[in-house]
């Protein structure tokens, strides 16, 4: 592994005792931040979190997170409104002294629940024992969906979308957006979605009428759903 000329050792003292940044190690040595980090996780060493935390101590010591977090088992939120500062704050300091943190089973340890809210978390369960799929889902319409969708697959469908897009899509019906234009930043087009006026799946002898379709940019289409 080349090393760069890197004392990687003194590398490490300085990532995790005197807490400077990957930034500032790579400015230090004339580095790239990847290889500093690269050289970190080699040494086995445990990288901080990749956002940026305020190192202000705000009396977050080992003692005081031991007492109030473990001992009064308060939460971050009420520790971080007590000292003025981040839950995330919090939660640093809680790796930082490697203060391990419950589990979600020992967090609902103890906790009641209503009858309601009991009965509703096993309607739940056996919901998504048996999958919640065909018939067990409560939105089964006898298989319509299915039906639809193999319509919607067709050769045929496919050659009549083609030709929809075609003659009519170049702008959105509904806001009159561009939809030939490239996003500037991914160089991806506009999505262009095929919408019948009278509903598909009711009316089968208009699905390949041209003039029962409009183009619309994905947002319209989306609300347009919605109503």
């Amino acid at each position: 592994m080349e090393s760069y000329g890197l004392n990687l050792p003194e590398v490490q003292r300085l990532y995790l005792e005197e807490g400077l940044s990957l930034s500032a190690l790579a400015k230090r040595y004339s580095l790239t931040p990847g290889i500093i980090r690269h050289r970190l996780l080699k040494m086995g060493t445990n990288l901080r979190p990749s956002f940026k935390i305020d190192r202000t101590d705000f009396g977050l010591t080992k003692e005081f997170l031991e007492k109030e977090y473990l001992e009064n088992r308060k939460p971050y939120k009420q520790i971080a409104e007590e000292v003025g500062c981040a839950e995330s704050t919090v939660w640093y300091k809680l790796k930082q002294y490697q203060i391990a943190t419950p589990t979600k089973s020992e967090i609902m340890t103890g906790k009641k629940f209503s009858l309601e809210h009991r009965d509703a978390l096993s309607k739940g369960q056996r919901a998504s024992k048996h999958k919640n799929v065909g018939e067990n889902n409560i939105n089964w319409r006898g298989g319509v969906a299915t039906a639809n969708l193999l319509a919607r697959r067709t050769p045929e469908y496919i050659s009549w979308r083609k030709m929809v897009l075609r003659h009519k899509g170049t702008i959105c019906s509904n806001c009159g957006a561009s939809l030939v234009e490239r996003c500037p930043c991914c160089g991806r087009s506009t999505d262009k979605h095929v919408h019948h006026i009278q509903e598909f799946a009711d009316n089968p002898t208009l699905r390949d009428s041209l003039d029962n379709a409009i183009v619309l940019c994905e947002s319209c289409h989306r609300e347009l759903h919605k109503k």
